[in-house]
């Protein structure tokens, strides 16, 4: 787990887990942020980076999925802090 702040905002959220999708390589920071419709809260990046909600048992193909961030980059336009 770790926490990513906007850079213009100053937004942070606790990312949980990064999630690549197999058919368009988008980029899934999950949050920790979940709601009672058992969808969670995502940064996601791909062509734009947008906020967005989904549901992780609809995530069938992926190239990569970890809960280990320690290695990974932030979102552009966010820092890990």
């Amino acid at each position: 787990m770790r926490k990513m702040k906007n850079k213009k905002t100053g937004k942070i959220i606790t990312v949980i887990e990064f999630i690549m999708l197999k058919y368009n390589c988008y980029e899934y920071y999950v949050t920790n942020k979940k709601y009672d419709d058992g969808s969670v809260e995502i940064l996601a990046y791909g062509d734009d980076v947008e906020h967005a909600t989904v549901y992780l048992s609809d995530i069938k193909e992926t190239f990569f999925r970890t809960k280990d961030l320690d290695s990974l980059f932030p979102v552009p336009g966010w820092k890990w802090v």
